[in-house]
């Protein structure tokens, strides 16, 4: 695990810039966490637009198993295919890649999956 690059005063100033109210609460739920994992993924969060993580299919079947949980702190897009059931979280997702996972993996956000699993175990961080 990554050691998280951003204080958490810091991240709570970034979250309160943010103009997408969903995004800025769920910033600053996740940094409540005690998880590092999560922690981690709320300082992915809370980075400029310029600098947004963008992740294909491609990749995301490149380095997952079947029935992993996965958490992308950003856009998932199109291009490439998912061969595997998998549990994906993600903050936006283009609809080509809808209709790709949602055809044997199941689509969830990322605070529903911070709901059913806060210590942030067992799941894999693709960025």
């Amino acid at each position: 695990m990554v050691k998280m690059a951003v204080s958490k005063t810091k991240l709570f100033e970034r979250a309160k810039r943010k103009t997408d109210f969903g995004l800025r609460d769920l910033i600053i739920k996740l940094k409540a966490s005690n998880s590092e994992f999560w922690l981690n993924v709320a300082s992915l969060l809370a980075r400029p637009r310029r600098k947004a993580i963008k992740v294909n299919l491609e990749k995301i079947n490149k380095e997952v198993k079947a029935n992993d949980v996965v958490v992308v702190p950003g856009k998932v897009l199109g291009k490439g295919y998912l061969d595997k059931p998998i549990t994906l979280a993600c903050l936006a997702i283009s609809q080509k890649a809808r209709k790709e996972v949602e055809k044997n993996s199941k689509l969830i956000g990322i605070a529903e999956l911070y709901q059913q699993n806060k210590e942030g175990k067992g799941i894999k961080l693709i960025k």
